[in-house]
C-alpha cells in the first residue's frame, strides 16, 4: 500500500502554509545571519562608499539563486515522486532498505563501547 505517499495530513497543508513555515524557518535560523555577517564582507570592498550597497546586493543574489536552486530541486523531486509513485515495488524496497540501515544503526549504538 501507498498509504505512506499520500497522507491526509500532508494534503491539508496548503502551499501558502508551506512557504509560511519555510520563510519563518529561514528568518529565524541563526546560522543564516551567521553566514552573511562571517561569509560576505570579503566580496564587499570595505573601504567604498557604496559597502552597504554591495552587502544588500551580494545578499539578494544570494537569496535569488538560492531560491532558483530549491525551486529547480523540489520541481525535480516533485516529478521523481510522481513517477516513483507508480511503482510499489520501489517503495518496498525503499522501506526495507530503510529498515536495514536503522537497524545497523541500532546495533551500533547497541555495540558501541562507552568511551
Amino acid at each position: 500500500s501507498l498509504s505512506g505517499i499520500n497522507s491526509s495530513a500532508e494534503n491539508k497543508l496548503s502551499s501558502f502554509t508551506l512557504l509560511k513555515q519555510g520563510f519563518l524557518t529561514n528568518v529565524f535560523n541563526p546560522k543564516v545571519a551567521l553566514f552573511f555577517i562571517s561569509f560576505l564582507p570579503q566580496f564587499a570592498d570595505a573601504h567604498s562608499e557604496y559597502f552597504s550597497a554591495q552587502l544588500l546586493g551580494l545578499g539578494l543574489w544570494f537569496i535569488f539563486s538560492g531560491t532558483m536552486v530549491s525551486i529547480a530541486i523540489a520541481l525535480f523531486f516533485g516529478k521523481l515522486r510522481n513517477v516513483l509513485s507508480s511503482h510499489p515495488l520501489f517503495w518496498r524496497m525503499q522501506q526495507k532498505v530503510t529498515a536495514f540501515i536503522l537497524i545497523l544503526l541500532g546495533l551500533k549504538i547497541a555495540l558501541e563501547k562507552n568511551r
